[in-house]
């Protein structure tokens, strides 16, 4: 497939994906936030429904559609943390491989 600036994005990360392989990654991230937020608003109004669904969800999909695709690691250095998720440490920052520390891989 051509690259163009419809299916730049699946190749333009850490890890390239095919526009089939994004569009399911996608596709079901979104989905399963969609379904975390309804539980969330439905948890607002009945306290005892859901609890702690929609963080689970946030935190499972972090966990899967971020840090487990691999793609991701110049998105996570802007928010402090390495391409792993852990926090950004002098030894594992910019420079880090010259000795000068102070960010992520990307």
């Amino acid at each position: 497939m051509a690259m163009n600036w419809f299916t730049r994005h699946c190749y333009d990360t850490d890890n390239p994906q095919t526009y089939g392989r994004h569009f399911r990654v996608a596709f079901s991230g979104s989905l399963g936030l969609i379904g975390a937020g309804l539980a969330g608003l439905v948890h607002a109004i009945v306290p005892p429904v859901f609890q702690f669904r929609t963080a689970n969800a946030v935190i499972d999909i972090y966990h899967r559609h971020v840090l487990g695709t691999g793609r991701h690691g110049a998105e996570l250095s802007r928010y402090g943390l390495t391409a792993d998720g852990q926090p950004l440490t002098p030894e594992s920052g910019p420079g880090a491989a010259k000795g000068e520390g102070g960010g992520a891989k990307s």
